[in-house]
């Protein structure tokens, strides 16, 4: 037979048991969101989608540093020729991929020796969105003044009297969004030696 202390503890328990379940079914149903519960200090319980406005600002955030990766790493592969092409991979997807890396190994191939880097001065985004794809505008102010081609016979392989910033208006997209390692460089529309403002 069960003793009465131990009816007592069960009551308690089943008691606690109900009352947790009532709470989560609450919150989950105040929330706005589907299949969790919200948590003080913006913690989810039980997963659920994260408010698309502030994915799409992470989303913009994130491509943004990619963005500035891109010409971080491309100037690398211009200023040694001893880095692989494919570290571009990490930054770029077709077709700017292709065209940008084919441009590195044309130039390594002829002997043409580049020195320096492009700057990013400061890069915006300006349009983006996360449904069904996940893509972003930026719009960035580059710097070209410390980055030059040199020739095997040492004359300059670059138009001397380009203007010293000029403007790129880049797309940038995520193929395995949400994960913010996905996202890629994937086009550059701006045309040649278009303004911006430093």
């Amino acid at each position: 037979m069960i003793r009465r202390s131990e009816r007592a503890r069960r009551r308690a328990l089943l008691a606690t048991m109900l009352i947790g379940t009532v709470a989560i079914g609450t919150g989950c149903a105040g929330s706005g969101h589907r299949g969790h519960l919200d948590l003080p200090g913006g913690g989810r319980l039980f997963g659920g989608n994260d408010d698309p406005a502030r994915s799409v600002e992470r989303a913009k955030s994130d491509a943004v540093a990619k963005a500035k990766e891109f010409y971080a790493t491309w100037s690398r592969l211009e200023d040694n020729p001893a880095v692989p092409v494919d570290a571009l991979r990490s930054a770029a997807a077709d077709p700017v991929l292709t065209a940008w890396t084919n441009d590195i190994i044309v130039r390594r191939a002829n002997g043409v020796r580049g020195e320096g880097a492009i700057r990013v001065l400061h890069a915006n985004a300006t349009d983006a969105s996360i449904d069904p794809k996940a893509w972003v505008h930026v719009t960035a102010c580059l710097d070209l003044s410390g980055l030059t081609w040199t020739k095997r016979d040492g004359s300059p392989d670059y138009d001397e009297h380009r203007p010293a910033q000029v403007r790129a208006d880049l797309t940038v997209r995520n193929a395995s969004f949400p994960d913010p390692n996905g996202w890629r460089v994937t086009s550059d529309s701006a045309p040649r030696y278009a303004p911006c403002q430093p």
